[in-house]
């Protein structure tokens, strides 16, 4: 039974209850209690700690390499394509302003997109259509943001690469970190350890049950990315597992930066002097299409191979 100091001080109900305490969810919440200050606000977050992508990615500030913008518009469409770069850009703008006076281990040079060997056909295509893709960009950028540069990075690909300007690598924890202090800083309560099993309508009130907890509140916003589907079954939502390794130190490692392969279904970056590799869910999107958060050994081998042969051709490392 909770007591009336419980009762008092750390009620159950909210005006508005958040599901999810990653960079969706905390912006989310932080945007409503700034716009309404006082509404009641509340995030209950499944982990002790925010355990989901938000801190579980390879720290990439990027909107989007060459071959993945080509690969979006074939599938999508221009105008869809286009529109997901600069809602990236434009989400990373509000981000990286809202955070600059915080240390998030933010660096900002080019990103870099390499080719291998079997990519020649993809990196002519690449070129013919980098200027048209310039054009279009930069009416809304405001500058190009591709260009043709050399592989000067020790990668085993093509010598020809295209530098993507406007990106960065962070640290995704400390971007997590910084907003939960703006949200605390703010007035939203944030309850950890709180395994959502179901949202129930009851009248003009909702209910949000945890295994501990019954939690009310007027309106829910559910950002659990992937997970959403338990808790909503009808979405027509299809989770992606991303697996990410990190190697050991490497002695004069000259990755220095963010660097999109295949299409960017593979990305690697400089980490404190080490390697950070991430990607292959396109090698078995059956089996990598799940919530599980296992370590799948068939994407392992095939992202240690692309290390040994294409990322540090000849340098040893362990992972």
């Amino acid at each position: 039974m909770r007591s009336i100091w419980q009762l008092d001080s750390f009620p159950l109900h909210s005006d508005i209850i958040v599901i999810g305490c990653g960079l969706t969810g905390l912006q989310s919440a932080i945007n409503i209690k700034s716009a309404y200050p006082k509404l009641s606000v509340r995030i209950v977050e499944k982990g002790a700690s925010p355990e989901g992508a938000s801190v579980k990615n390879a720290g990439f500030a990027c909107f989007g390499s060459v071959s993945e913008l080509i690969d979006d518009i074939k599938n999508e469409g221009e105008e869809r394509a286009y529109e997901r770069v600069l809602k990236r850009y434009a989400g990373l703008k509000i981000l990286l302003n809202q955070l600059k006076d915080e240390n998030i281990g933010l660096s900002v040079k080019d990103g870099i997109e390499v080719f291998t060997s079997h990519e020649e056909s993809l990196l002519d295509e690449c070129e013919s259509k980098l200027e048209n893709i310039n054009k279009n960009l930069k009416e809304n950028l405001g500058f190009a943001p591709f260009s043709l540069r050399q592989n000067t990075f020790g990668i085993n690909a093509l010598d020809k690469a295209i530098a993507i300007r406007g990106e960065g690598v962070l640290d995704s924890g400390k971007v997590v970190k910084a907003l939960i202090k703006i949200a605390l800083d703010i007035g939203i309560n944030i309850d950890y350890s709180q395994d959502i099993e179901q949202i129930e309508k009851n009248g003009e009130t909702w209910t949000v049950n945890s295994k501990s907890n019954s939690f009310s509140a007027l309106s829910v916003v559910v950002a659990t990315n992937g997970f959403t589907k338990s808790l909503i079954p009808e979405l027509p939502l299809v989770p992606g597992r991303g697996q990410i390794l990190l190697t050991s130190s490497i002695p004069d490692l000259k990755i220095d930066r963010s660097f999109h392969l295949n299409q960017g279904y593979f990305y690697f970056r400089n980490y404190n002097g080490r390697v950070l590799l991430g990607g292959g869910r396109h090698l078995n999107r059956d089996i990598e299409s799940t919530v599980s958060q296992d370590t799948t050994d068939f994407i392992q081998t095939k992202l240690e191979e692309l290390l040994q042969q294409i990322i540090l051709p000849g340098i040893p490392f362990t992972i």
